[in-house]
């Protein structure tokens, strides 16, 4: 049905502009609202130079702006390469320097020759850029993303995926778990890891709804997301599960 979960995002925007499609520990925005900002960026991510195969690299943050300029970086062609939240310096640059990224988007004070951009930056262009016509969408078959590992175990290894890969990774969990359209589902997981992404694809692919947890041992936030977005769908590892279930001594119960 879709070449990209960016086509998808456009879509749902025009078929139920309302409903609600993500939320952050800050700010929510509606289908819509999330494809002008969406267009916006890629308007600002050309303006600065980014084209159809470039590579950008960025240091991850658990926000809608930060998902937002994913898809903004795939929509302009260009390739996105996340790496995880408050990873060290000469970790960004020597991803950077060997994937030949043409910008690194992150809030740390770089040295280097490389074209740096700091998010409240950005967003500030963002919410100043004219609302531009939507640039040709995606080809399934074109790359849309380069996951690293975490290099706990080793170097970190990078893994190509195309649109397609991304599309098959939502259908695999929307049709795994029998995923509905109704559906609202909190991800606490890092959303620089194929595990968090995949659950935002299958919501987004599917016109479904994701809040945005900055992190799972935060039970407060957690159940206030539970209450007030009325939570259908929770993605855990087991690490954390283990860890919310003792920390909230059976008060999961109350929301099943």
């Amino acid at each position: 049905m879709f070449g990209s979960i960016v086509e998808a995002v456009l879509y749902h925007a025009e078929k139920t502009p309302d409903k609600l499609a993500l939320a952050d520990d800050t700010s929510e925005v509606t289908y819509s609202e999330y494809a002008v900002m969406i267009k916006k960026y890629a308007s600002v991510l050309q303006d600065i130079g980014i084209k159809k195969s470039d590579t950008v690299v960025l240091e991850a943050e658990q926000s809608i702006a930060y998902l937002a300029l994913e898809l903004a970086i795939q929509l302009t062609g260009a390739v996105f390469i996340p790496l995880e939240h408050n990873c060290s310096a000469s970790k960004i640059l020597e991803i950077s320097d060997y994937m030949n990224a043409s910008a690194i988007i992150t809030n740390q004070v770089l040295e280097t020759q490389k074209s740096v951009y700091g998010y409240a930056a950005l967003y500030e262009l963002m919410q100043n850029a004219k609302d531009s016509a939507t640039p040709a969408l995606p080809n399934e078959n074109d790359i849309s993303e380069i996951l690293f590992s975490t290099g706990t175990t080793g170097k970190e290894k990078g893994i190509t995926l195309c649109h397609k890969n991304d599309l098959c990774l939502a259908e695999n969990v929307i049709y795994g778990v029998g995923m509905l359209k109704d559906n609202v589902e909190l991800i606490p997981s890092p959303m620089n890891h194929s595990h968090g992404l995949r659950r935002y694809y299958a919501n987004m692919y599917n016109g479904s709804t994701v809040i945005l947890l900055g992190s799972a041992m935060n039970v407060r936030r957690m159940f206030f997301c539970l209450e007030n977005y009325r939570v259908t769908a929770m993605d855990l590892v087991p690490t954390a599960m283990t860890v919310i279930l003792r920390l909230t001594k059976g008060k999961l119960g109350e929301y099943k």
